[in-house]
């Protein structure tokens, strides 16, 4: 299975170096890869080249190999789990340069019949973790889901955000169940999307056809998306269709996107509309009492919900704030 896996990376080598360290690869490197310091960019490896796959590996043996895709995809393969030490963790992620990440489950005999989260989007399913890094934090509809999600957020070095999704000792069913809340609101579930505003295909094509069904206006001048809504109600996938081209732009051209501006001609509808759009950071205007237009979403501030009870019990036994 693929442990763990990252993507945005332009410099193997310190990845490989985490990887040891953490547990995922042998300190034995059979390529000579890790001789040296000069950045070594994915697909430049000393190694055969799988055209037709765009990638390289090295063999370990036992079933663990490091696959690496020259589009900067990192990806573990191994049997066995392996069970991370947080804090040492995140102190490492925090000093590889990624875009975003994902660990898969430490109880596969369960999880691959009951969950299995693994689109193009993300670079391994995901099972107990996913971590974003600086500009990896776009691919999230905004960097507020993460206060409002059923999962633990501990904070690295170089703007590094791992999301933990289950007590790492909690048994494989308590696991499942204490994790399930935080896979589907970041990925989704029961027709509702999540808030990864990822760019695959499909994604493309999703934002594209919701977009067109909401006749979104591109305004050349500020390059903003702008959306009229009356007598209807926006969809979470409009909205997420909306993050997605502020994101990468508007399909299929991608012309750039500063900001997306909900525009309701009724107040009552704006408000009713105004926490899910703020959650999302995109804006939310309607008309005052002189027909002048009017922002709802600056000022406005919507409260995270509690901490599930097991994060509630693990920041609760951490002194000074240490995972």
């Amino acid at each position: 299975m693929i442990a763990i896996g990252f993507e945005g990376v332009a410099d193997v080598r310190p990845v490989w170096r985490f990887l040891i360290e953490q547990g995922y690869l042998p300190p034995e490197d059979p390529s000579g890869v890790l001789d040296g310091d000069a950045p070594l960019r994915p697909g430049q490896l000393p190694l055969p080249y799988d055209a037709l796959e765009g990638r390289q590996h090295v063999d370990f043996g036992g079933g663990v190999k490091l696959i690496v895709q020259a589009r900067g995809r990192a990806q573990v393969n191994r049997w066995d789990v392996v069970v991370p030490e947080l804090g040492r963790f995140l102190e490492g992620l925090g000093e590889v340069a990624f875009r975003h990440g994902s660990a898969d489950t430490l109880h596969p005999e369960l999880w691959q019949e009951e969950l299995d989260y693994f689109p193009g989007a993300i670079p391994a399913p995901l099972g107990w973790g996913a971590f974003f890094q600086g500009e990896g934090h776009r691919e999230l509809v905004s960097r507020r889901w993460l206060a409002h999600g059923p999962w633990r957020v501990l904070e690295g070095a170089n703007d590094t955000t791992l999301v933990q999704f289950h007590d790492l000792a909690a048994s494989a069913e308590e696991a499942l169940e204490q994790a399930r809340p935080g896979h589907e609101w970041l990925m989704g579930g029961d027709d509702q999307p999540g808030g990864l505003a990822s760019n695959t295909w499909a994604d493309v094509e999703n934002a594209q056809r919701h977009l067109g069904q909401a006749r979104a206006m591109y305004v050349h001048a500020d390059r903003t998306l702008r959306i009229v809504v009356q007598g209807r109600e926006v969809s979470p996938m409009e909205m997420l269709s909306a993050c997605h081209a502020r994101t990468y732009g508007v399909p299929p051209e991608g012309k750039p996107v500063s900001a997306v501006r909900y525009v309701f001609p009724e107040r009552r509808a704006a408000e009713a509309h105004l926490p899910a759009l703020w959650l999302r950071e995109l804006e939310c205007w309607t008309f005052d009492e002189a027909g002048e237009e009017l922002r709802l979403d600056e000022g406005f501030h919507l409260e995270p919900p509690p901490p599930p009870a097991w994060v509630q019990r693990l920041d609760g036994m951490v002194e000074g704030g240490r995972p």
